[in-house]
């Protein structure tokens, strides 16, 4: 019983990441888009006041997760800015 209640959670884990890897893929594709521009007008890679603002509405959505997924998030952001040189 307690195996099988396992099995199943762990079915629905594997679904949300296969969910949260095509949704990480359109936000890297959409931040090498942005690079794209960024580099054409002659902007800085690095935009802080934006990041600020993706990590203000990350903590406000997390809930009692707050940490660990703004660590997530810094980890998402970092990549994304590597994506855009």
């Amino acid at each position: 019983m307690v195996k099988h209640k396992i099995k199943d959670l762990r079915m629905k884990i594997d679904l949300i990441d296969i969910k949260l890897v095509k949704l990480l893929k359109k936000r890297f594709n959409l931040s090498s888009r942005i690079g794209d521009v960024k580099k054409k007008i002659g902007l800085k890679i690095t935009d802080k006041a934006r990041e600020k603002k993706v990590m203000t509405n990350v903590k406000k959505n997390a809930g009692k997760y707050k940490n660990e997924i703004s660590q997530i998030f810094s980890v998402i952001i970092k990549k994304s800015r590597e994506l855009q040189k």
